[in-house]
């Protein structure tokens, strides 16, 4: 089984690292998507770095937050109920 592991980013910058890396640890994560949500630290930054270094991290940029189904169409493997993915926090 694959999965996809959603990490919603919002002032997170010093946490996002380590929630990243465990995720991308699991041997069944296929990919992490950091959702940064306009943050006014350097989250956004953060994410950034992690995608440069790893190719299993996207990030995809939703200020203002909202609904996480925004998401379906960017999930590398088949959104619920036909796969599975699981959304973390920025603080892991």
């Amino acid at each position: 089984m694959e999965i996809t592991v959603v990490i919603p980013v919002h002032n997170a910058a010093e946490f996002v690292r380590e929630a990243a890396l465990s995720a991308l640890a699991q041997p069944e994560v296929r990919e992490v998507l950091l959702v940064e949500d306009g943050s006014g630290d350097r989250s956004l930054a953060a994410c950034r770095q992690l995608a440069v270094e790893d190719a299993r991290v996207r990030v995809l940029c939703h200020p203002g937050g909202g609904s996480i189904n925004f998401l379906c169409p960017f999930s590398r493997v088949p959104w619920p109920p036909f796969g599975a993915s699981i959304a973390l926090d920025g603080e892991g």
